[in-house]
């Protein structure tokens, strides 16, 4: 008897893609039920193409799966266009990966594979002292960590490990230390290098985008973080550096790359990046969370999510297929073959000894010991994503003053 066909629509291309197709060919011999047919969906950045998905939907023609970003789900499930999934027994996510995948409180997808996002430091482009500092502490952090206990976020692990990062944890101390490593003709942060995320500062000041429910650009902890990225723009031309004038500047644009080679200390980006600093045995770097107001370690959270259309074709066999990519030994597979952290509560100690990331355990610490930050869970985000964006861009070209630049966004709202 024929199988049932399952059409699958995946944004990732490179390593992530190979990684996931090798988890549909074990799916399809595992069992003679459903076949799956993966095909590429994304755009140059591995997004989701949307407005062919959207279209693909409203004409009554959906794939069955589709791998979306984790801040599109509430703005999808908002529009009717996602189908609930099913939480299969066995399958424990480390809870705050699982809340991604959610609206309104209930489940629209499966997080198989996620990303922290966090600061990166060169630790060799660190002044002399500090990194003095961090050397009589490095190795404490991660040494328990291998436990297959679970994790427990802010537990025990904060206790432990809250003051053992290669940088402080709260914004003012954070700022004395790019200034030191500016002083030494280094650059310490660029806001536009990669600049991934235009809307991540306000989070280091202790406030986020929205008070109460409601979009508050204008508060005065965003206006400080803009001011602060505006201000190291200054500081970076000051130093001679005008490379980095485009918002969004990947690494391995330039050639050096300025954290490879040392001239940038730090950069906020995810984990991804790991895949290009393995490439160089020799660099000494190090991950660490994000600085805040109050000092406490924090660090964003995202994931890619397998969902069901609502109008599948062929529901039953997307969340036989989900069920399966679900299972531990895949989604560690998973994570091993992309290069990225788990979104299980337990790591297995499998997956340590297999992980091609030498500094695995200090993400699995980052998880533990840090508050983890999401991307607004609220209807419209995706458009006021945008609106923040060329808000960001106006201020780093100097096009308007942070101040002008948020007030238009409150015309936004």
């Amino acid at each position: 008897m024929a199988r049932s066909l399952v059409r699958y629509w995946e944004k990732w291309g490179g390593q992530e893609e190979r990684a996931v197709r090798e988890i549909v060919s074990a799916f399809n011999e595992s069992q003679d039920r459903f076949l799956v047919e993966m095909e590429p969906a994304g755009d140059w950045s591995s997004s989701p193409d949307l407005p062919r998905f959207l279209a693909a939907q409203s004409s009554g023609d959906p794939p069955d799966i589709i791998g979306l970003e984790d801040h599109q789900i509430v703005d999808l499930a908002h529009e009717g266009v996602l189908a609930p999934v099913y939480r299969s027994s066995g399958h424990i996510f480390f809870p705050p990966f699982e809340r991604l995948c959610t609206a309104g409180g209930v489940l629209y997808g499966v997080p198989v594979s996620v990303n922290v996002v966090t600061l990166y430091v060169n630790l060799k482009a660190l002044p002399v002292a500090d990194r003095a500092r961090w050397g009589e502490s490095r190795g404490e952090i991660g040494k328990d960590s291998r436990s297959t206990s679970g994790l427990e976020q802010g537990g025990p692990a904060r206790r432990e490990f809250g003051d053992r990062f290669p940088i402080p944890t709260d914004i003012d101390s954070f700022d004395d230390l790019l200034r030191r490593i500016e002083a030494e003709g280094r650059i310490g942060m660029v806001p536009s290098y990669p600049g991934w995320w235009p809307h991540i500062w306000p989070y280091f000041f202790g406030r986020g985008w929205f008070i109460d429910g409601q979009f508050a650009p204008e508060a005065p902890a965003n206006l400080r973080a803009y001011r602060w990225v505006a201000d190291l723009g200054d500081r970076a031309r000051a130093l001679g550096e005008d490379r980095f004038s485009a918002p969004v500047n990947p690494i391995g644009t330039f050639d050096p790359d300025p954290l490879l080679s040392g001239r940038v200390a730090t950069v906020v980006e995810g984990d991804w990046l790991v895949r290009r600093l393995i490439r160089h045995p020799h660099l000494d770097w190090a991950p660490a969370p994000l600085p805040s107001a109050d000092g406490r370690p924090q660090a964003l959270i995202a994931a890619d999510v397998l969902c069901i259309p609502r109008g599948a074709r062929n529901p039953e066999g997307a969340q036989a297929f989900i069920d399966f990519a679900s299972q531990a030994s895949n989604i560690e597979a998973l994570a091993i073959g992309q290069n990225k952290i788990s979104p299980l509560l337990v790591w297995s100690e499998r997956f340590f000894e297999r992980h091609p990331n030498p500094q695995i355990e200090k993400f699995r610490d980052i998880l533990a010991v840090c508050d983890l930050l999401t991307e607004p869970r609220v209807p419209g985000w995706l458009g006021y994503a945008e609106h923040i964006k060329a808000a960001f861009q106006d201020i780093w070209s100097g096009c308007k003053a942070p101040e002008e630049a948020l007030a238009s966004l409150s015309e936004t709202g």
